[in-house]
């Protein structure tokens, strides 16, 4: 029951109180008085002028009695204008009780249900002037808020499984599922915002927190992946250099030469990027250097300086 209902209640009991205490007043007060002062009190003087006072109150109520029962029409008209205004009584009684120069703020602690959804968690007790007190918040479970890039809309949808990893736990996973897709794009950004809900029965992961967020695609896809240093990249589009085999006009001799090719790029993950066109698996490339190279020129393979590329790469001082 809320603060109104019980004003409300309190104020129409006080007023059945007053009623029914002065209809006692007026009736048997008189008649319980004059059975205290027994005939011999009478003769003197202070009890037989309050016994004439009883007396008169008595038949002057008597005689209202007996008036409002030979005039019933104006009775039963009164009776229905006090029912008719019941109805108003009782919507302004809130705001004639619980005047704003009368209320106050009333703290207390509320536990947040398991199940509470986002709105619930943020709630705010605030104060006269509208300033926050105090934020109550759920942590279990949790909403995780981030933004994938536009050309990823078309491989999510809800229930994908989300991996999330934090600085304060590294060495942990938390394990979570997709359940909502903003269907607005960024217009500054081209992104859209997804919300994943994670389980937090521990209570480690907590509202405000920096968190590295994986989404798990339901599917693989093959693709052709080259070290990101074998990208000769320009404005007029990025190509690489493949080593292919050529004989020498002259000398007959077998060599081996530069031919630049134009390619496509896809997706950046550690050290490699994947190659949409362009290129064809099985082809040997040029790794690293390429800005020193020119397409046509003679080249000698030689990979005992080839640096090692990961997927995953964990530089030493980082």
């Amino acid at each position: 029951m809320c603060i109104r209902d019980r004003f409300r209640e309190f104020a129409f009991t006080l007023a059945g109180a007053v009623t029914i205490s002065g209809v006692v007043a007026l009736t048997l007060s008189p008649m319980m008085t004059s059975k205290l002062l027994t005939a011999e009190d009478e003769r003197h003087w202070l009890p037989a002028h309050i016994n004439a006072g009883f007396e008169r109150v008595k038949q002057f109520y008597g005689r209202v009695l007996d008036s409002a029962l030979n005039a019933r029409p104006p009775v039963y008209l009164m009776w229905v204008a006090l029912s008719v205004l019941v109805v108003p009584m009782w919507m302004f009684s809130a705001e004639e009780l619980a005047p704003t120069e009368d209320q106050g703020v009333i703290f207390g602690i509320v536990d947040a249900a398991a199940n509470a959804t986002l709105d619930q968690t943020c709630l705010l007790y605030t104060s006269e002037n509208g300033a926050a007190v105090v934020t109550l918040q759920a942590l279990d479970p949790v909403y995780v808020n981030f933004a994938l890039p536009q050309q990823d809309l078309a491989q999510l949808s809800a229930g994908m499984a989300v991996r999330v990893t934090t600085d304060a736990f590294p060495s942990q996973t938390f394990d979570g599922k997709l359940t909502a897709i903003d269907p607005e794009i960024d217009a500054a950004t081209r992104n859209v915002s997804v919300q994943a809900t994670l389980a937090n029965s521990a209570g480690k992961l907590r509202p405000g927190m920096y968190a590295n967020v994986a989404v798990v695609l339901p599917e693989t896809e093959r693709v052709l992946m080259i070290p990101a240093t074998a990208v000769l990249y320009a404005p007029y589009g990025d190509s690489v250099f493949v080593v292919e085999d050529k004989k020498d006009e002259k000398t007959a001799a077998a060599g081996k030469v530069l031919n630049q090719k134009f390619v496509r790029l896809g997706k950046t993950r550690g050290d490699f990027v994947a190659v949409a066109s362009g290129l064809e698996a099985g082809q040997t490339i040029v790794t690293t250097g390429v800005f020193k190279l020119r397409n046509g020129m003679s080249v000698v393979v030689d990979n005992k300086l080839a640096p090692s590329f990961q997927l995953a790469p964990k530089p030493a001082n980082s």
